[in-house]
């Protein structure tokens, strides 16, 4: 039994090559798909990575200008102390210190401590009770708040005893 030509051809299995290439394409496109979603995802984190990175550049870069000089301390620390000085309410000081001056008192030493607005005065008087004088009249002036006597000493200079101090003053703000 001889089968006709014509439908020989037609009624042959047929191939599962084209298929199977078909299906070998397919998950060659389908791979090649995920690997360029995740290249593409990579890509983005990584843009976002050298963004952050470049503000955090910027962000070191503007501390490193704002870090002050040691020339620049040292200069604006002479400021500060300039202004210290101009602050320093002197005319007020000067006139408690003139008001409150005795004739047997007599100052050796008015070191301001212009940062602290204290002041320490050292100086000899003939008696305590003259140091005790001195003092009250120095606490009544207005500019100042406390006067506090920090140290005294007696000593004897051929016949002649004195009695040295130190005043320390704080000056009201």
């Amino acid at each position: 039994m001889s089968m006709d030509p014509r439908y020989r051809k037609k009624l042959r299995p047929r191939s599962l090559t084209g298929a199977v290439l078909w299906g070998a394409a397919a998950i060659l496109l389908c791979g090649a798909l995920f690997a360029g979603a995740r290249a593409w995802q990579s890509q983005q984190a990584l843009q976002i990575q050298e963004a952050q990175l470049d503000l955090l550049k910027q962000a070191r870069k503007k501390q490193a200008q704002q870090r002050p000089k040691p020339a620049e301390l040292e200069e604006q620390r002479k400021w500060t102390a300039m202004q210290a000085e101009r602050d320093f309410p002197w005319p007020a000081v000067f006139q408690a210190v003139e008001r409150s001056n005795r004739k047997d008192i007599e100052l050796l030493e008015f070191v301001p401590e212009k940062s602290t607005r204290h002041l320490i005065l050292r100086g000899e008087a003939q008696s305590r009770e003259a140091i005790v004088s001195y003092l009250e009249v120095l606490a009544a002036q207005p500019i100042v708040e406390t006067a506090v006597l920090t140290h005294e000493q007696s000593s004897k200079h051929d016949k002649l005893m004195t009695y040295s101090f130190e005043i320390k003053i704080k000056l009201k703000a």
